[in-house]
C-alpha cells in the first residue's frame, strides 16, 4: 500500500500508475480487507453465539439446581411435618392409654372402697343385730325381767 502511494505521487509520469491500475489494486486490497473483515465478523458472531449458548446453558443448570434444591427442601419439610404428626399421634395414644389406665385404676379403687364399705356396713349390721339379740336375751320378752342365763324366765316362767 505504501509503495502504491509513493508511485502515485512520483515526479515522473511514467512511474505513476494509471487510474485503472490504481482502482484495480485498491479493489483487490478492499476485497482482501473485506474478506478478512467478513471472516473476523463471522468469528465474532460465532463467539457471541457461543457465549450466549453457554450463558443459557449455565442459566438452565442454575435453574435446575435451584429447582432441585427447592424440591429437596420441600421433601425435607414434608418429612418433618409427617414426623411431627406421627409424634403427635404417638403422644395422643400414650395420653389416651394413660387416661384409660388412670380411669381403670380409679374405678378399681372406687369398687374396692364400695366393697369395703359394704362389708363394714354388713359387719356393723350384723354386730347391731347380735347386740340386739343379746340385749333381747338379757331380758324376758313377756315380762321384761332380766334373764339369768336359763332357758326359762325366773319371774314369769316364759320359755326363752
Amino acid at each position: 500500500m505504501k509503495q502504491l502511494i509513493q508511485l502515485c505521487w512520483s515526479q515522473e509520469q511514467r512511474e505513476r500508475p494509471a487510474a485503472d491500475r490504481v482502482a484495480f489494486i485498491l479493489t483487490r486490497l478492499s476485497d482482501k480487507n473485506l474478506q478478512t473483515q467478513v471472516v473476523a465478523d463471522r468469528k465474532l458472531t460465532e463467539d457471541a453465539y457461543a457465549r450466549v449458548a453457554l450463558d443459557q446453558k449455565q442459566a438452565q443448570e442454575a435453574e435446575a439446581g435451584r429447582v432441585a434444591q427447592e424440591k429437596k427442601q420441600a421433601q425435607e419439610a414434608e418429612a418433618w411435618v409427617a414426623l411431627e404428626q406421627k409424634e403427635a399421634q404417638e403422644a395422643e395414644a400414650v395420653r389416651a392409654a394413660l387416661e384409660q389406665k388412670q380411669a381403670q385404676e380409679a374405678e378399681a379403687v372406687r369398687a374396692a372402697l364400695e366393697k369395703k364399705q359394704a362389708r363394714e356396713a354388713d359387719a356393723m349390721s350384723a354386730l347391731e343385730k347380735q347386740q340386739a339379740q343379746e340385749a333381747a336375751r338379757s331380758f324376758c320378752t313377756a315380762c321384761g325381767a332380766k334373764l339369768s342365763g336359763g332357758k326359762v324366765c325366773a319371774s314369769c316362767g316364759e320359755k326363752i
